[in-house]
């Protein structure tokens, strides 16, 4: 097996058509996280980015595309990827040369879908979530209906709001980056509202954005608007690739927040999937409620480290143990409120920033 490092850029064609056959012959790696072309055009706003091919008499077996800082290595923009790891068949891949090759120690993951590769040390698991808009007899709305009182509920809401504001309207596949600003800025200031660090306080996550939204192939970023009357009440920005629409983040204007107006976002978007060509909507790693009210296919990601050394593992092990004990002390949402004041780029430096 050789093990082989290459910027993104130079990457030739054969090889990237066998990195896109091995995403097409395993459904694990369906997020675009996982696409050559999204690390392509993350790459200018992530110089660090590299890729680790292995091969076999020229054949590739798999791929694995990093940020590298310092001996460690990292998914590329880790901060908002929700799906990364090793791309491809592990079986006979020597781990301790792949990393030495890379030039790290370490390969840090906080939602792989593979468990079991070599060398993978596990610290937890968190659900995936996914809608499968292709459910058996019947409809994908009709699944909600019958699964969610909030969906069944949602109906009355979204008539209060056609009456007191106007009618419904959705801009699907909006272009427009004057109203991409206005959505970042919504979420930025729903972060700071909710005391949750803010990602676009990062210059290079809304330039990416931008970039993204600028392609004219998948992936692409996927702009979705919803009006009533003549007011925006809520939007989504997320990556569409194929018949796949990565749910990223939504958002809607608080002083609307009466009339549900995220859920009815979403009911507007599943009305318009099928007729746009998407299939499944993806809503990534993470156990919040909405997604168990929203989601019929539930998987898992997994948090932990490939790595060639004992004493690094170890060390990630413990300082993962601590951040869980962390997440338990009284009064920890205003030890985090008080750090965020005195230290306002920690976070952004922990994340890569």
């Amino acid at each position: 097996m050789d093990y082989s490092l290459f910027d993104i850029g130079d990457i030739c064609p054969t090889v990237e058509g066998q990195w896109d056959a091995i995403r097409a012959s395993r459904p694990e790696y369906y997020s675009p996280f996982f696409s050559r072309r999204f690390i392509k055009i993350a790459a200018p706003e992530r110089p660090q980015t590299q890729v680790v091919i292995a091969s076999e008499h020229e054949r590739v077996v798999g791929v694995l595309p990093f940020e590298r800082a310092g001996q460690s290595g990292y998914p590329v923009c880790r901060m908002i990827n929700d799906a990364h790891g090793f791309i491809g068949d592990a079986r006979n891949v020597d781990f301790n040369s792949l990393l030495s090759a890379a030039g790290v120690t370490t390969f840090v993951a906080h939602a792989d879908p593979n468990p079991v590769l070599p060398r993978f040390e596990t610290f937890g698991s968190s659900k995936s979530f996914l809608c499968d808009l292709s459910v058996e007899n019947g409809t994908y709305s009709d699944w909600l209906r019958s699964h969610s009182k909030t969906i069944a509920k949602q109906r009355q809401k979204s008539n209060k709001l056609k009456r007191e504001l106007g009618s419904l309207r959705l801009d699907f596949d909006c272009k427009d980056h004057e109203i991409l600003d206005q959505l970042i800025n919504l979420k930025s200031e729903q972060y700071k509202r909710t005391h949750i660090f803010d990602k676009f306080s990062i210059p290079w996550v809304r330039r990416l954005m931008h970039r993204l939204l600028d392609q004219q192939s998948d992936p692409r970023l996927q702009l979705s608007i919803l009006y009533a009357g003549d007011q925006l009440v809520a939007g989504h920005y997320g990556i569409r690739e194929g018949s796949l629409l990565h749910y990223w983040f939504p958002v809607y204007r608080p002083e609307f927040s009466i009339y549900s107006p995220g859920t009815a976002l979403f009911l507007e978007i599943i009305n318009r999937s099928v007729q746009e060509n998407v299939s499944k909507i993806d809503f990534g790693y993470g156990e919040l409620p909405y997604k168990w009210k929203l989601c019929n296919v539930v998987t898992e990601s997994y948090e932990g480290v490939y790595s060639r050394s004992r004493l690094s593992t170890a060390h990630l092990r413990a300082r993962r143990q601590i951040e869980k004990l962390a997440k338990l002390t009284p009064g920890k949402s205003h030890i985090k409120r008080m750090r965020r004041m005195l230290f306002p780029d920690a976070d952004a430096r922990a994340h890569g920033g």
